[in-house]
């Protein structure tokens, strides 16, 4: 029997709920919904830790992100970023610092 590389052939449950399911296997990503089967490359894939993809949670947690990641001059009141769906189907998101 030949022998499994490292991480070969290990199932990852990412999401599971009644109607669909995401599981992440080898170097692929698998989602299973409504009888339908879709398989994806790993590398095209991104896990964020959001409910869904929608503008506004994408919106917030890129904001959070930026925040997080860089330092705002002390003069900064306030940041807002947007997330454009499609055209004319967006959302804006900010945050306002404390002085």
């Amino acid at each position: 029997m030949p022998k499994r590389k490292p991480g070969e052939g290990k199932k990852e449950y990412i999401q599971r709920c009644t109607r669909y399911l995401i599981e992440k296997e080898n170097k692929s990503v698998k989602v299973s919904s409504l009888g339908k089967k879709y398989v994806f490359p790993l590398n095209d894939c991104v896990f964020l830790p959001i409910n869904s993809t929608s503008a506004e949670n994408l919106a917030s947690y890129i904001l959070e992100r930026l925040i997080d990641k860089i330092s705002l001059p002390k003069h900064i009141e306030s940041i807002e970023i947007g997330v454009d769906e499609g055209y004319g189907q967006g959302t804006k998101v900010s945050k306002t610092f404390k002085k």
